[in-house]
């Protein structure tokens, strides 16, 4: 079931013109950091998109750099890095830093790759 639904959401991105990007960490009650990664996008026709796309979880290792790593496979995964428009981070503890947090590895890597700005 979920990789019909996982298909769906890659078949939708291939025709949005962009995607929001949002990311949340959380710390769950056995003390285990969980990454969540959620898309927003207009499908097709129009319609507004929110897509959650799963947890990963970050406890062995919630650095800057593992976590920008995690993200930016999400995005080639799915392959929407040109499509990119905006990134919001809740939670992130390592999320401080223009230069060397995750929201700028993102938007470095995409930058450097695609031409965009994100």
């Amino acid at each position: 079931m979920s990789n019909a639904i996982l298909t769906e959401i890659k078949r939708e991105l291939n025709s949005a013109p962009f995607v929001v990007l949002m990311v949340d960490e959380t710390t769950d009650i056995r003390s285990q950091s969980q990454l969540t990664i959620v898309l927003r996008y207009a499908t097709s026709g129009g319609e507004i998109q929110e897509r959650f796309l799963g947890f990963s979880n970050m406890s062995a290792d919630r650095t800057a750099s593992a976590i920008a790593e995690r993200v930016i496979d999400c995005v080639f995964q799915y392959g929407f890095g040109r499509k990119i428009v905006a990134q919001t981070y809740n939670g992130v503890a390592v999320m401080p830093g223009e230069l060397n947090g995750p929201q700028a590895k993102v938007r470095d890597t995409f930058h450097t790759l695609c031409g965009t700005f994100v």
